[in-house]
């Protein structure tokens, strides 16, 4: 076996990433081939994924997509704020005059702040400024940010059970008949139990039988919804002066609405008001400006890279790092820098000299959809992990043996979740999926890259994985940049996603989703004892790579899907 050498610098001194699992014997044949897996692979709970991969050097890509197993659930939900709460101690009014509070909308949602107990949620809507809460505040507080969770999955503690008796009842639970089918589950509560029935505000019948009598019982209501999150959209059609707006990639739900929207030509304290459609929602505010937007009067100058117009309104919130497309300027241009709203550097330089050029700015607006909730990720959270072995060059990374010695050096490199609107700028930042719900950035001292968590709905066209799932998009690699040209390494590379993060575990119980994880697997369901779900690895050359994991109930204690 060659000797190995761990090199934390790597990816530092030589700009390259590869990703890898260190395998058995670098040193033999390099197959170009993935091994999938999650752990633990049990319904219901926290779960990781992990890829290992071999690649030969000329099996390498700078662009990797992983297609997450369909059972498998990313941290979701967002969240709205009132920035001027007002809670009386003992009382069960919370108002705010920024608030706009909507029955329709906000009944049963949980909400959090100075002087909010856990486990409260609104249980009454007075008017857009005021709503009463299912238990009296335990602080005074004046002019404080209160947030707002877009779901209605709610904890309470004063549950009360009997013994093979569907009925349960809690005064703080404020049961209402859209919980109808929705699940229920506490320690004496049988698995995939749902609520078959709401009797009144405090008493529901459940549609299995509690197995134990008890009081001052913790249930957590509607555990299996899902909700619509947070994430950043680059594909927005605004038009000035309407409050209309239309994403390819929105995914917009019922679960959006009262969610802000932050960004290019979208006025301070506008929030969604209805969704249409998937791809169509309302605002309540009108946008300021017009993206995409096409002008007439560009001027292009050859071998430069200035582009000007008189009519543009460039932005730097709507058009930096946006495609630039006209007469004169190359195919894949994009803007570099806003100068004024005049001005602005495209990234190469135009091929022609010309005025009245017909010029069309970017493929949408740049928008985020929703804050983060109470149970989300904090900014840098570790929350994914990359290892590589691979045998490098010395002429571009000193000190390292010759290429023909054929022995491996590796790396491991973490890296940092971020919510979106804390995006941090990395290299080829201008491909940003849209859609994303969360960037893991993995900093070195040379380079950044970063990997993007964007939910798919079902039959997405060109995606492998037919069933509704998440992706992890990798846009840009810098992988391989200082490999050994002789194939006999190669690269071996391994992505691992935990679970959950230093945050999610430590949240305050009472507050938001009940059992919140990063990644977790769905529940199987009722009379549903297994269910076979496939995972993808498409690189840029493209070639796709696959591996099943079959996900059971009971779950077995093992190492499933042969890469735990």
């Amino acid at each position: 076996m060659g000797r190995t050498k761990s090199k934390f610098a790597l990816l530092a001194a030589a700009s390259l990433l590869a990703l890898a699992l260190p395998f058995a014997n670098p040193a033999s044949a390099i197959f170009n081939a993935c091994s999938f897996g999650q752990f633990p692979n049990a319904p219901g709970g926290q779960s990781g994924e992990k890829l290992a991969c071999t690649f030969g050097n000329l099996a390498t890509s700078p662009k990797e997509t992983i297609h997450d197993f369909p059972q498998a659930v990313w941290h979701n939900g967002g969240a709205w704020k009132v920035t001027d709460g007002v809670t009386t101690v003992g009382s069960a009014t919370l108002t705010a005059a920024s608030g706009h509070f909507d029955a329709a909308s906000d009944i049963n949602h949980t909400v959090s702040g100075l002087g909010i107990g856990p486990n409260s949620f609104i249980a009454a809507v007075n008017s857009p400024t005021s709503v009463t809460l299912n238990k009296v505040a335990v602080g005074t507080w004046a002019a404080h940010p209160v947030l707002i969770e877009n779901s209605s999955i709610r904890g309470v503690i004063d549950g009360v059970t009997t013994a093979a008796s569907t009925t349960i009842t809690s005064a703080t639970a404020n049961f209402t008949a859209a919980d109808i089918g929705r699940s229920v589950t506490g320690t004496y509560i049988p698995k995939y139990t749902t609520i078959a029935s709401v009797t009144n505000s405090t008493t529901a019948v459940l549609s299995a039988a509690a197995t134990t009598s008890g009081t001052a019982q913790t249930l957590s209501i509607g555990t299996d919804e899902l909700v619509s999150s947070t994430r950043a959209l680059t594909d927005v059609n605004i038009t000035s002066g309407s409050n209309t707006v239309t994403s390819a990639s929105g995914n917009f739900q019922q679960s959006d609405v009262q969610l802000p929207v932050i960004g290019c030509g979208i006025p301070t304290g506008t929030y969604i008001t209805s969704v249409t459609n998937a791809t169509t929602a309302v605002l309540s505010n009108n946008a300021t400006l017009t993206r995409p937007l096409t002008v007439t009067d560009g001027v292009t100058t050859t071998g430069s890279k200035v582009v000007t117009s008189a009519t543009a309104g460039f932005s730097t919130a709507c058009d930096k790092g946006q495609a630039i497309s006209g007469s004169g300027i190359p195919a894949g241009a994009t803007i570099a820098l806003v100068t004024n709203a005049t001005t602005v550097s495209i990234s190469v330089n135009a091929t022609a000299t010309a005025t009245g050029v017909s010029i069309t700015l970017g493929s949408g607006a740049p928008v985020v959809v929703g804050l983060p909730s109470v149970t989300a990720p904090v900014n840098n959270d570790a929350s994914a992990v990359i290892r590589s072995t691979l045998d490098l060059n010395p002429n571009l990374v000193k000190g390292d043996d010759p290429c023909a010695a054929g022995t491996p050096e590796g790396t491991t490199i973490s890296g940092g979740w971020y919510n979106p609107g804390s995006f941090v700028p990395v290299l080829l930042s201008t491909f940003v999926p849209s859609g994303s719900i969360g960037q893991i950035l993995y900093p070195t001292s040379v380079i950044s890259f970063a990997g993007y968590v964007v939910p798919q709905v079902a039959s997405t066209p060109g995606d492998p994985q037919v069933a509704a799932h998440t992706d992890i998009v990798f846009p840009f690699l810098p992988t391989g940049l200082a490999l050994c040209a002789s194939p006999a390494l190669g690269i071996a590379s391994s992505f691992s996603f935990d679970g959950s993060t230093i945050s999610t575990q430590k949240v305050a119980t009472g507050v938001g989703r009940p059992g919140t994880t990063l990644r977790g697997l769905k529940d199987l369901g009722i009379g549903v004892s297994t269910f076979t779900g496939t995972s993808y690895m498409v690189n840029g050359i493209p070639t796709t790579y696959s591996g099943a994991c079959t996900t059971k109930f009971p779950a077995t204690v093992d190492f499933a899907c042969g890469n735990g």
